[in-house]
């Protein structure tokens, strides 16, 4: 239980498939007091601690579960990272992620539903899979990574289906097995070889230009002229003095009207949002510099940042299926430098 609890601290969404669990679980026990006073004191613990701890240790007190409850579920505020129909997991996300083994995953409960099987997963797992998918397809936002949690739940449903399946049409079921392997292998080069490679790239090669090129003493400035998100930092950086400029992603917490973040901002006009004294200081004036940008957006403010010293310095291949429309098959790392060079 404390294990459980702690694994919501981090993920709170993990309480949707936690909680209907333990509900089950009290439901069938015989001493539902005795598991209740021991659910109350595990999960207090870690809760408590957590609750202390965001607070810094002292008044006010803070609550970061109710505040991520209030803004995703309550206000809508994920919308501000993108929307997507209901229907998105069941026609993309859940398909992709799990290689279409869900279809397969479902046959395998509709089998088992009315049988008592050996071996046969409980269905509990399914329902808290079916669960978790409604909450989320209620969401404005979501995302591919939000439904890893519950492939765990819905394979050993696929693997029923398959066994049964196996007994009525080995052949076929030969040949589909030979499918999901190619399917994965393909996915795994693909996602881990070539998708989204260039900020991981680019990363590596900036914290060892930093290394080798910086004195110790000198903060170095990193500017990403990129969508919100594109790059990893503290896990690369937290060793080397580095201060990083990013465009703003902050939702509107404040519900004003017509808002905009600056990476939309920016996106949207990047020539006029550079003209702006305050953001031409913030973004482009640093001593020591280097500027990630995607080649796309680099092509319309090329004069500016030629004029201010910025060469281009390496050039990677990203991706070849963007992923959102701010985003480029190219990447480009600058560097105030007058003898850069590209490589």
């Amino acid at each position: 239980m404390i294990l459980g609890t702690l694994s919501i601290v981090i993920r709170p969404t993990a309480i949707l498939i936690w909680g209907l669990l333990g509900i089950h679980h009290l439901y069938r026990s015989n001493q539902r007091f005795a598991l209740l006073r021991t659910a109350i004191f595990s999960c207090s613990l870690p809760l408590l601690f957590t609750v202390a701890l965001d607070s810094d240790f002292h008044f006010p007190l803070k609550f970061p579960l109710l505040s991520f409850a209030q803004f995703n579920f309550f206000t809508g505020g994920s919308a501000h990272f993108g929307v997507h129909p209901w229907y998105w997991y069941l026609v993309d996300g859940l398909l992709l992620t799990s290689a279409g083994m869900y279809i397969a995953a479902i046959g395998g409960y509709l089998y088992q539903v009315d049988r008592q099987l050996p071996r046969s997963p409980p269905k509990i797992l399914f329902l808290t899979a079916l669960f978790y998918i409604n909450v989320h397809s209620w969401l404005p936002h979501k995302e591919h990574r939000f439904i890893l949690p519950i492939l765990p739940l819905l394979l050993p449903f696929a693997g029923l289906f398959l066994q049964y399946m196996f007994t009525k049409m080995q052949k076929f079921v030969q040949g589909v097995i030979l499918f999901y392997v190619i399917v994965n292998v393909i996915a795994a080069i693909f996602f881990c070889k070539f998708h989204q490679r260039g900020v991981l790239e680019a990363t590596k090669d900036i914290v060892e230009d930093i290394s080798l090129r910086r004195p110790s003493n000198s903060i170095v400035h990193i500017v990403q002229l990129t969508p919100c998100y594109s790059m990893p930092q503290y896990a690369y950086f937290h060793q080397l003095p580095v201060e990083h400029h990013m465009l703003d992603c902050t939702p509107n917490l404040l519900n004003k009207p017509n808002y905009i973040d600056e990476s939309d901002l920016f996106h949207a006009d990047p020539v006029k949002f550079l003209y702006n004294a305050d953001n031409y200081e913030e973004y482009l004036l640093h001593r020591h510099s280097y500027v990630v940008i995607y080649k796309k957006t680099y092509q319309k403010i090329s004069s500016i940042l030629k004029e201010t010293g910025y060469r281009i310095w390496r050039k990677y291949s990203h991706t070849i299926m963007p992923s959102s429309k701010n985003q480029d098959t190219v990447l480009f790392v600058l560097k105030r430098s007058s003898n850069a060079l590209m490589k």
